[in-house]
């Protein structure tokens, strides 16, 4: 503290850039313990969130859950997320509002999986 004002507080950069990793919150037994599980079992827990009628999903999770169904980013305009599938012939819209995603698009994902008879693919 110089002439009564505080020191600017260092900045990540100076700090030594990179977060550590967060430790694993579930339980599951085949966890290795600190760091992820294998992506099937994360996207299992995502998709059973998403049935259960959670409106409570982060936009990634939603993200991830629709490109194991099959689809593909096509296109980026503005918050519009436009997903696209070879089998389906409709397009998937996904919006991210402060990180989550909307619940009526984790309905049209769902609806759309089921219509088309898609499933979560394993990504190993």
């Amino acid at each position: 503290m110089r002439d009564g004002r505080r020191e600017p507080r260092p900045g990540r950069a100076q700090r030594g850039g990179r977060r550590r990793p967060r430790p694993c919150r579930t339980t599951v037994p085949s966890c290795p313990g600190q760091g992820s599980h294998s992506a099937a079992v994360r996207l299992d827990r995502i998709f059973e969130r998403a049935r259960a009628g959670s409106a409570n999903l982060w936009f990634s999770e939603l993200r991830s859950l629709a490109e194991a169904a099959g689809f593909r980013l096509s296109r980026v305009s503005g918050s519009h997320h436009i997903f696209v599938h070879p089998g389906v012939p409709e397009l998937l819209n996904l919006q991210e509002v402060a990180g989550k995603a909307k619940p009526y698009q984790i309905r049209q994902l769902l609806r759309l999986m089921e219509r088309y008879n898609l499933s979560v693919r394993d990504e190993e």
